[in-house]
Protein backbone atom coordinates (compact mmCIF):
# COMPACT_ATOMS: atom_id res chain seq x y z
CA UNK A 1 0.00 0.00 0.00
CA UNK A 2 1.49 3.48 -0.91
CA UNK A 3 1.62 6.74 0.99
CA UNK A 4 -1.10 8.32 -0.78
CA UNK A 5 -3.21 4.67 -0.56
CA UNK A 6 -2.83 5.40 3.57
CA UNK A 7 -3.77 9.22 3.31
CA UNK A 8 -7.15 8.50 1.49
CA UNK A 9 -7.82 5.73 3.98
CA UNK A 10 -7.03 7.96 6.90
CA UNK A 11 -9.06 10.57 5.42
CA UNK A 12 -12.17 8.09 4.77
CA UNK A 13 -11.66 7.02 8.61
CA UNK A 14 -11.84 10.93 9.63
CA UNK A 15 -14.77 11.45 7.49
CA UNK A 16 -17.07 8.51 8.86
CA UNK A 17 -15.31 9.13 12.31
CA UNK A 18 -16.66 12.67 12.29
CA UNK A 19 -20.19 11.53 10.80
CA UNK A 20 -20.57 8.69 13.61
CA UNK A 21 -19.15 10.70 16.63
CA UNK A 22 -22.33 13.22 17.20
CA UNK A 23 -24.88 10.02 16.43
CA UNK A 24 -22.54 7.80 19.27
CA UNK A 25 -23.22 11.26 21.41
CA UNK A 26 -26.75 11.33 21.49
CA UNK A 27 -27.65 7.91 21.49
CA UNK A 28 -25.48 7.82 25.35
CA UNK A 29 -27.75 10.79 25.88
CA UNK A 30 -30.57 9.16 25.09
CA UNK A 31 -29.85 5.66 27.12
CA UNK A 32 -28.73 8.16 30.29
CA UNK A 33 -32.17 9.58 29.80
CA UNK A 34 -34.34 6.20 30.05
CA UNK A 35 -31.72 4.87 32.67
CA UNK A 36 -32.57 7.84 34.78
CA UNK A 37 -36.41 7.17 33.82
CA UNK A 38 -36.24 3.74 34.71
CA UNK A 39 -34.40 4.35 38.16
CA UNK A 40 -37.26 7.46 39.08
CA UNK A 41 -39.93 4.60 37.81
CA UNK A 42 -38.93 2.12 40.22
CA UNK A 43 -38.12 4.60 43.06
CA UNK A 44 -41.55 5.64 42.55
CA UNK A 45 -43.20 2.30 43.06
CA UNK A 46 -41.03 1.52 45.97
CA UNK A 47 -42.23 4.47 47.59
CA UNK A 48 -45.91 3.71 46.62
CA UNK A 49 -45.20 0.21 48.16
CA UNK A 50 -44.08 1.68 50.83
CA UNK A 51 -47.22 3.83 51.79
CA UNK A 52 -49.47 0.51 51.14
CA UNK A 53 -47.13 -1.63 53.57
CA UNK A 54 -47.07 1.07 56.48
CA UNK A 55 -50.80 2.55 56.11
CA UNK A 56 -48.92 6.01 55.80
CA UNK A 57 -48.72 8.62 53.18
CA UNK A 58 -45.35 8.64 51.72
CA UNK A 59 -43.59 11.46 49.71
CA UNK A 60 -40.85 11.60 46.84
CA UNK A 61 -39.67 15.37 46.49
CA UNK A 62 -37.69 16.93 43.84
CA UNK A 63 -34.17 17.82 45.59
CA UNK A 64 -30.69 19.85 44.94
CA UNK A 65 -32.40 22.39 42.20
CA UNK A 66 -32.94 19.55 39.88
CA UNK A 67 -29.92 17.45 40.41
CA UNK A 68 -31.86 14.62 42.61
CA UNK A 69 -34.68 13.56 44.03
CA UNK A 70 -35.89 12.62 48.02
CA UNK A 71 -37.03 9.15 48.97
CA UNK A 72 -38.94 8.54 51.67
CA UNK A 73 -36.69 8.06 54.95
CA UNK A 74 -34.85 10.97 53.68
CA UNK A 75 -32.59 9.09 51.07
CA UNK A 76 -31.43 11.43 48.18
CA UNK A 77 -30.78 9.95 44.83
CA UNK A 78 -28.88 12.05 42.50
CA UNK A 79 -29.49 12.27 38.60
CA UNK A 80 -26.37 11.15 36.23
CA UNK A 81 -23.91 14.29 35.33
CA UNK A 82 -25.88 16.10 32.14
CA UNK A 83 -29.38 14.33 33.50
CA UNK A 84 -31.19 16.90 35.89
CA UNK A 85 -35.17 16.98 36.85
CA UNK A 86 -36.94 20.22 35.27
CA UNK A 87 -38.11 23.21 37.85
CA UNK A 88 -41.60 23.19 38.18
CA UNK A 89 -42.14 19.84 39.71
CA UNK A 90 -43.60 19.43 42.88
CA UNK A 91 -43.00 15.60 43.11
CA UNK A 92 -45.19 12.97 44.31
CA UNK A 93 -47.45 11.75 47.58
CA UNK A 94 -48.67 8.39 47.73
CA UNK A 95 -51.35 7.61 50.36
CA UNK A 96 -51.87 4.40 52.37
CA UNK A 97 -54.51 3.39 49.85
CA UNK A 98 -52.38 3.39 46.92
CA UNK A 99 -53.72 6.45 45.41
CA UNK A 100 -51.21 9.52 44.39
CA UNK A 101 -51.27 13.19 43.92
CA UNK A 102 -48.96 15.96 42.83
CA UNK A 103 -47.16 17.06 39.83
CA UNK A 104 -45.13 14.26 38.94
CA UNK A 105 -41.15 14.93 37.35
CA UNK A 106 -39.51 15.75 33.93
CA UNK A 107 -35.93 14.68 33.58
CA UNK A 108 -34.44 16.07 30.69
CA UNK A 109 -31.47 15.88 29.20
CA UNK A 110 -29.98 17.67 25.71
CA UNK A 111 -33.25 18.87 24.85
CA UNK A 112 -35.11 15.52 25.18
CA UNK A 113 -37.63 15.02 28.09
CA UNK A 114 -39.41 12.05 30.04
CA UNK A 115 -42.11 12.97 32.02
CA UNK A 116 -43.22 10.55 35.41
CA UNK A 117 -46.34 10.97 36.29
CA UNK A 118 -48.81 8.95 38.96
CA UNK A 119 -52.59 8.16 38.15
CA UNK A 120 -54.76 9.95 40.93
CA UNK A 121 -56.80 7.16 41.28
CA UNK A 122 -55.07 4.18 41.24
CA UNK A 123 -51.21 5.47 42.04
CA UNK A 124 -50.13 3.97 38.73
CA UNK A 125 -46.70 5.47 37.28
CA UNK A 126 -46.34 6.61 33.85
CA UNK A 127 -44.07 7.39 31.56
CA UNK A 128 -44.67 10.13 29.13
CA UNK A 129 -42.30 10.41 26.20
CA UNK A 130 -43.06 13.31 23.88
Amino acid sequence: MSLLEMLVALAIAGLIGSVAYPRLERAGQIMALRQSADTLIHDLRLSRAAALRRGMAVSVLPAGGGRGYILPGGVVREMPDGVWLEPGAGGLRFFRDGTAAGDGFVIAIAGRRVGVLAEPGTGTIIRVEP
